[in-house]
């Protein structure tokens, strides 16, 4: 049993009245149609208050959290200020604060009235009291909370006299000073039934006092009504500015014999003044029973309308803003630069006064001015060639030149940029864009919240872009003309997604143009009644035009007597059939005719119909001596090309093809193929019809111009890859980065073709053409990484994929001739599993520096890759380490050793994994690198972000948490409720579902506050007590509004949050087709609003697809899954199974395209990322991020033939092996020591990074690592604050010679974070954050230092020039120490502004003899990303009292570097002599992601936000420093690309420099970039 569900875009909306299958339609926000999509006004009961009447004085009716408009209702005498706006005592009449603030056209409006007594005139003079009361209305604006201190615009609504009111109350602002302020944000009033008119008012004003009063005195009152004529003639002098709207009774009341205010009296007589009948009388002209009324819905349109305008002219940009947007906006759909071109081309060839006659026909009137409701869609239908797309043009300019918001797309079937449903729906939304401000709003803001566009499918597009987006945020009408829908490669998905799809109120009409096909005929008649007007085009229609079209063409023939025109005219008539393009073929003929026999002979000739017209073409044709071959190839090129072709590519093609040149090609076409064939005016190549297209394919059609489509392509893919092969295409001779200078300038006109229509043209050759074949093998062996490059340059990408795809479909073609084990199939296979993968892991580095492909890329892929092995070995760089040996869809896997994980979630920027232990660790959720652990409290049962902004919650069984994920601030903490099931963010509120059956609930715009809980239950029959039983499923869904719960033994049952009532049940279905009853073990709704569509997996095993809303069962089969997600986009079905594995399937269809199998364990939870393009799971002690190529290959739309079956991956061990967090680079001896977090302290090899042993363990991680070279000790500590040292020697016979020489721990809760060694002296430092301690080197603790306070940074290092002696940096302050008794020496300022920033790392340099720290600074209390570098000299440092333990050679330099006017007893808190230097500009610092270190050569190496390795010459800085001169721009080096898993799963990076080398921890491997310095690339910033 179940009650249909109307989900709506406002929760304060009635529900609507239609529906549909998997979706259901959503509620307008349009302001201008109130139309059947509100509910009847349910019968409310009153609130309670004993004056029906109203309040006196200004009154606030409702204020939204953004009020951008205030809206105040006045009455009239007689009236109240709630009583004139009811039509009853009822709350629910009451419409300015019952409806208004529900209806989305006015979510920004404040709404007040204003009340006065309406018996203030007994007695007194009506000029005065009108006075008086206006004067008191404005009083009461200039004091309101409200409005004295708020810039909003003000629309004033005024019933009978209150209208007077408002004019008086507006007269006095203007005329006052001190109200200028006020008066200025008046934009509109609203007169209804308002007597404007004084001088012969009295029997006018007599009526008004009668209704109000029904006194005898009312009569006198005429006699004084001069007033009103005064407030008349003022009022017009100071309205110019304003929008006026005046409404008048067409009614009378009862026992009257005419309206009250009489039309002539209600209006102004403004010249911008907008009129508007009303079908009411004097009372119910602002009185109405239901939202329904057709008085209120004109009224409220009215009101919609200013509210737009306003709000138009208070958004819209100024022009360079708009045009910054719309360049934006452009390259994020992905539109053209010319996307009007075809509306151009049929403007210019319309003749003037043609197709008027559709302007008259009932149909397109009632298309045109229908309500939004019904006949939406008009379809055009007729013949081919029947003037059809120039109609559509007339449309177009008729719509525009009306003032109507009109967009078009035109359907090309030859271009296959344009036979595409996503180009239409692309192009209109970036045409709705160009002319509304709320469709280009929305589109900029689903661009800030980083949906991606790019690669999405048809119906997702519709979904997310218009459903979701743009028809959402929309109010105005807009008109849709599309042309040609016959040539839509899949015209299916308008019928079946999209038009059905579209809410009844959206102010959206749509004409469509075709052929009268049989399907779209069964289509267009398959839709909902009411929603269709078709029109077909009869030769009656379109004979005039005809006619015109003749008359003009004839008088252009001179050789054409005036007296035989009309003759000729009516032969051609006669014979065209009503056919434009026969007739313009015609009379181009009789063009070239010379006399009056010729044009008989001709017309006597040509046939009737266009297929024996253009059998008389090709005939023709034939007989020509001369020019056949390029005819035939024009006629090829032109039928079978991805698009239509330019001129030039064209002839670049012909030069390829038939090794020609044709210094005329455009003469040639029109001499040779001009029937067929035609140049527009962009000088694109056009079929002159697609009849003409469709006519050469014809299956045995006897002429030697017929094409064979197979013939045809293969014979372009084999031009196409000749250029390719070719030495354009060539890479560069060592195989390396192209230098600048060595790109080509300027490739072959056809090149752009070429590179992205080859693998097009291969899908549909012939699999038996060696020659082909050949090519194509030549091509991937050759020049692939030239063609890469060119990809990148033009930052298209996705022709990756694109021919990855079309690879395919030649390959499954081939292998059905061939081998699958040839070897050219298998280079070929490999290709088509590289493409993706390419794009996946390195479209941002490839985007960057196109010409990485060559020798950047190559080394960072799986060794089995064939890109890794198209590399050349004479490539200098290369990377030591453990590679993989193939592509891996898991871009990370983290052990979690402290807690297993018990939760998991995505969130927009950051992805967080809950662990049982009460830990929360966030990562970054595009690199994957760790971002900071929050601590819950107790195991967490589910995370949940709030999109858009900076919190989070966590759900554990005791509490539930709000974070502010920045700061990692604790800011709202709740007891959970009995054992919690679910959590969503709904609006400001958070909730959470119990297993006792009710939502939690806490405001957390109220500070938090709980609200009342929300019980469910499980029939329509209301319970006096609590369900009691528990489910086995719940499902939480804020975009539907509903709860889907499973209990044991029962169907679903659906809850509806908004009317919090029993809305049915739903299951899968049985045989006997009852609904099933079996255990639910997972529920998951699809996101999308649009998709009605809720997935059910069963412990039976069956995975179902439902539509909840009708209790329909879409499909049901078995997979055995236990976990279900959707993807953000409402695409994916993503299913995790008890066995570890993962299905991945389209929502809608149930289509698997992704599985991967894996380790044995259950997976507890899945999350897609916001892009839909990762997906995360826990299992085990795991979490595990994959990023399948297949998602990003399969949601690539692009009209491709063909079919590819789901992607299989099969991974064997998921095992995550500990990981490196310690490093340290021992170039003496070779070696490169780690510590691992289990503990292990392993020795790798320096050259090869091989592991070599294991030289001891801890119990915990390894944090720290320290060399000492005088003892050839290896120090290192753990978690557990353990200390370690080993003695480390390499014998030539023994090998590593490993002996301790102490264990010790820091008996300290916190954990160390810093040691220091100073060698000369025997001893180290360790520090936490609140201590430092001194050791010993036999491990014996000699001292402690406490600090008082907060934790804080402080670095130990050694002093650069005395060697017994160290400097401790404790933020910006430095003391220098000594070894010997660590004693205070000397304090001094780093000379750094310590208000804005802190300390991050300190790092010594070496620049020749110059010696000093690079300070890395990050913001004080903020991120603790980068946000300065600074140089402090060593030699600047103040001189010290030197013991006995300093060398003479120290002391001498100490001397000698004392800076002057430093004496020690002059200045406690000493400054270095320079300044600290800045390190490039602040932009530079932002860009780096991790200092990896300093490189003898005295340059700083550092990873960039974008992964690449880049440096900066720190002597550069110095000698700038040296001229006194600021950095206000800064240049440094780019020279390799990183991929992002290598940190994937590692809160901090770990690298070092190894002489010219990097290396970098990657997982539990070591990584060694040799030869990455050779490549450099100056890079710019300011």
């Amino acid at each position: 049993m179940f009650r249909r569900k109307f989900r709506r875009t406002d929760p304060n909306l009635p529900d609507n009245g239609t529906s549909s299958d998997h979706t259901s339609t959503t509620s307008s926000k349009s302001r201008f149609s109130l139309t059947k999509t509100l509910s009847k006004t349910p019968s409310a009961v009153d609130d309670g208050l004993h004056d029906p009447k109203g309040p006196l004085g200004l009154t606030l009716l409702h204020s939204p959290s953004d009020p951008q408009i205030d809206f105040i209702f006045v009455h009239g005498l007689g009236g109240g200020s709630r009583k004139t706006w009811s039509k009853s005592a009822l709350l629910s009449h009451y419409w300015p604060r019952e409806w208004l603030p529900k209806d989305p056209a006015f979510k920004n409006v404040r709404i007040h009235s204003y009340g006065y007594d309406s018996d203030y005139l007994k007695g007194k003079e009506d000029c005065l009291n009108i006075h008086h009361i206006g004067k008191s209305f404005l009083g009461e604006m200039s004091t309101s909370p409200y409005l004295v201190s708020s810039s909003r615009h003000i629309v004033a609504i005024g019933h009978s006299m209150g209208g007077l009111v408002i004019k008086k109350a507006y007269i006095l602002a203007v005329q006052d000073s001190a109200y200028k302020a006020l008066a200025s944000r008046f934009v509109a009033i609203y007169f209804l039934a308002t007597p404007h008119r004084g001088a012969d008012s009295a029997k006018l004003l007599k009526n008004i006092l009668r209704v109000a009063y029904d006194r005898a005195y009312v009569a006198d009152l005429g006699r004084n009504s001069g007033a009103i004529q005064v407030i008349n003639d003022e009022f017009r002098h100071f309205s110019a500015n304003l929008e006026l709207w005046s409404f008048y009774e067409t009614q009378n009341m009862k026992l009257f014999s005419s309206p009250i205010v009489d039309p002539e009296s209600a209006i102004l007589g403004y010249r911008e003044e907008k009129q508007m009948p009303m079908n009411a009388d004097h009372r119910s002209i602002c009185k109405f029973e239901t939202q329904f009324d057709a008085n209120y819905i004109i009224l409220r349109n009215a009101l919609a309308s200013t509210v737009s305008n306003i709000s138009t002219a208070v958004l819209e940009p100024d022009p360079k803003e708009k045009l910054d947007q719309i360049r934006e906006i452009r390259k994020y759909l992905g539109v053209s630069e010319v996307f009007d071109d075809d509306y151009l081309t049929v403007k210019e060839a319309r003749i003037l006064e043609s197709c008027h006659w559709i302007s008259t026909k009932d149909a397109y009137i009632k298309w045109r001015d229908g309500d939004p409701g019904s006949d939406r869609l008009f379809w055009v239908k007729g013949k081919p060639a029947t003037g059809k797309s120039v109609l559509a043009g007339y449309v177009i300019d008729h719509l525009l030149a009306s003032g109507h918001d009109c967009c078009y797309f035109f359907f090309k079937h030859g271009d296959r940029s344009k036979s595409g449903l996503g180009a239409c729906l692309r192009s209109l939304a970036f045409q709705m864009a160009i002319s509304n401000t709320e469709a280009r709003d929305a589109i900029l803001e689903m661009q800030t919240d980083g949906v991606r566009l790019e690669h999405t499918d048809d119906r997702t597009l519709w979904r997310v872009l218009f459903l979701s987006g743009i028809l959402r945020a929309t109010t105005a009408h807009h008109y849709w003309v599309i042309d040609a829908l016959d040539e839509c490669s899949n015209a299916s998905v308008l019928f079946n997604a999209m038009i059905p799809k579209i809410d009844e109120s959206v102010p959206l009409r749509i004409l469509i143009t075709s052929r009268d096909t049989v399907d779209l005929e069964q289509r267009f008649s398959g839709l909902h009644h009411g929603l269709l007007q078709s029109l077909s085009i009869s030769t009656s229609d379109t004979l005039p035009d005809l006619m015109l079209l003749i008359k003009n063409k004839i008088e252009a023939l001179s050789v054409v007597a005036t007296d035989d025109r009309v003759l000729l005219k009516e032969k051609i008539l006669g014979k065209c059939k009503g056919s434009f393009l026969w007739t313009i073929l015609v009379l181009k003929e009789l063009q070239n005719c010379h006399s009056t026999k010729e044009i008989n002979r001709v017309l006597e000739d040509v046939p009737r119909g266009m297929e024996p017209m253009y059998k008389r073409t090709l005939d023709l044709m034939s007989q020509s001596p001369h020019g056949k071959q390029l005819s035939k190839t024009i006629l090829a090129w032109a039928t079978c090309s991805l698009r239509p072709m330019t001129i030039r590519e064209l002839n670049g093609a012909l030069n390829l093809d038939i090794e020609d040149v044709f210094p005329n090609l455009e003469e040639s076409i029109v001499a040779l193929c001009g029937q067929l064939v035609v140049v527009d005016k962009f000088g694109k190549i056009q079929m002159v019809h697609e009849t003409a297209r469709e006519f050469l394919f014809t299956n045995n059609l006897d002429s030697e111009f017929a094409i064979e489509k197979r013939t045809a392509h293969t014979r372009m893919a084999q031009v196409c890859l000749r250029y390719l092969v070719g030495e354009e295409m060539k890479p560069p001779r060592t195989n390396r980065r192209r230098a600048a200078s060595s790109t080509p300038t300027e490739r072959a006109d056809f090149a752009v073709y070429a590179y992205t229509a080859f693998s097009f043209h291969l899908s549909k050759a012939d699999p038996l053409a060696l020659d082909l074949r050949q090519l194509v093998d030549q091509f991937l062996k050759a020049n692939v990484l030239t063609w890469i490059e060119a990809m990148a340059n033009s930052q298209n990408l996705h022709q990756l994929l694109r021919t990855s795809k079309h690879l395919r479909i030649y390959l499954d073609a081939c292998a059905v001739e061939r081998s699958p084990l040839d070897s050219r199939a298998r280079a070929l296979r490999q290709w088509i599993a590289d493409f993706p993968r390419i794009v996946a892991k390195f479209a941002n580095a490839l985007i960057t520096c196109p010409s990485a492909i060559y020798s950047l890329i190559p080394p960072f892929c799986p060794t089995n890759s064939v890109i890794y092995n198209a590399r050349s070995h004479g490539r200098r760089l290369t990377v030591a380490g453990p590679s993989s040996e193939n592509w891996d869809d898991r871009l990370s896997c983290v052990n979690f050793r402290a807690g297993r994980p018990t939760a998991v979630c995505y969130g927009d920027d950051f992805l967080a994994v809950g662990l049982s232990n009460g830990s929360a660790t966030l990562y970054h959720a595009t690199s994957c690198q760790e971002y900071k652990v929050l601590s819950h409290g107790e195991a967490i049962r589910f995370i949940k972000f709030k999109s858009k902004t900076n919190l989070m919650a966590t759900c554990g069984m005791r509490m539930t948490k709000v974070w502010d994920i920045k700061s990692g601030e604790v800011l709202h903490s709740f007891t959970s409720p009995q054992r919690p099931v679910d959590i969503e963010f709904d609006g400001e509120v958070l909730l959470v579902a119990s297993e006792k059956n009710y939502l939690a609930r806490w405001d957390l715009e109220s500070n938090a506050a709980a609200k009342q809980e929300k019980p469910w239950g499980d029939s329509p029959e209301p319970s006096s007590t609590p369900l009691r039983r528990a489910p086995c499923a719940v499902a939480v869904s804020i975009s539907h509004k509903m709860i889907a719960i499973a209990y044991s033994e029962r169907p679903i049952a659906l809850w509806d949050m908004e009317e919090d009532a029993y809305f049915g049940s739903c299951g899968k279905k049985l045989s006997s087709g009852e609904t099933s009853t079996h255990i639910v073990v997972a529920l998951a709704f699809n996101p999308n609003p649009n998709i009605g569509l809720l997935a059910v997996a069963y412990l039976d095993g069956d995975l179902a697809l439902l539509d909840p809303f009708s209790d329909q069962q879409v499909e049901c089969f078995r997979a055995n899954c236990q976990t279900l997600a959707a993807s953000p986009n409402g695409r994916l079905l993503a299913a995790g199974g008890a066995d570890g594995i993962i299905h991945i399937y389209e929502f809608d269809t149930f289509k698997l395209i992704y599985r991967v199998r894996s380790s044995n364990s259950y997976i507890k939870q899945l999350s897609f990322t916001k892009d839909s393009l990762r997906i995360a799971d826990i299992r085990g002690a795991q979490c595990t991020v994959w990023e399948p190529a297949t998602l990003l290959r399969e949601s690539l739309s692009d009209g491709s033939s063909g079919t590819t079956s789901a992607s299989i991956v099969d991974t064997v061990f998921l095992e995550a092996k500990s990981r490196i967090s310690a490093m340290l680079v021992h170039p003496p001896l070779e070696a490169i020591f780690c510590g691992r977090d289990d503990g292990a302290v392993i020795l790798y090899c320096r050259k090869t990074a091989v592991s070599l042993c294991t030289l001891y363990s801890h119990d915990s991680p390894v944090r720290l690592l320290a060399w000492c070279q005088q003892r050839n000790t290896l120090l290192s500590v753990d978690a557990a604050n353990r200390i370690f040292s080993y003695s480390i020697e390499k014998s030539p016979n023994q090998g590593w010679l490993v002996a301790l020489v102490f264990q010790s721990q820091l008996k300290s809760e916190k954990a160390i974070v810093d040691i220091l060694v100073g060698e000369a002296a025997g001893k180290f430092v360790v520090s936490t954050r609140e201590s430092d301690h001194l050791f010993s080197m036999d491990g014996t603790h000699e001292e402690e230092r406490t600090y008082q306070g907060m934790p804080r940074i402080r670095k130990w290092f050694s002093h650069p020039r005395l060697s017994g002696h160290m400097v401790c940096a404790d933020n910006f302050q430095a003391y220098i120490y000594s070894w010997t008794d660590w004693s205070k020496v000397e304090p001094f300022s780093l000379s750094v502004d310590c208000h804005s920033a802190q300390l991050k790392s300190l790092t010594p340099y070496s620049l020749g003899q110059e010696q000093g720290i690079l300070i890395e600074l990050s913001e004080r209390e903020g991120s603790a990303e980068t946000s300065g570098l600074v140089m402090v000299d060593a030699d600047s440092f103040p001189a010290c009292d030197l013991n006995d333990s300093a060398r003479p050679e120290e002391l001498e330099k100490s001397q000698i570097v004392q800076p002057s006017g430093l004496e020690k007893d002059k200045d406690p808190m000493r400054s270095p002599s320079s300044l600290a230097l800045s390190v490039g500009s602040a932009a530079l610092a932002k860009r780096i992601a991790h200092v990896i270190g300093i490189a003898d050569s005295g340059k700083l190496v550092f990873l960039d936000r974008s992964s690449w390795v880049c440096s900066c010459d720190l002597g550069e800085a110095a000698l700038r420093a040296g001229h006194n001169t600021e950095p206000s721009t800064s240049e440094y080096s780019r020279h390799f690309f990183v991929p992002y898993d290598w940190f994937a799963g590692s809160r901090d990076i770990i690298g070092a420099i190894a002489q010219r080398d990097v290396v970098f921890a990657r997982g539990c491997d070591v990584m060694i970039i040799k030869g990455g310095f050779e490549h450099s690339e100056r890079v710019g910033v300011v």
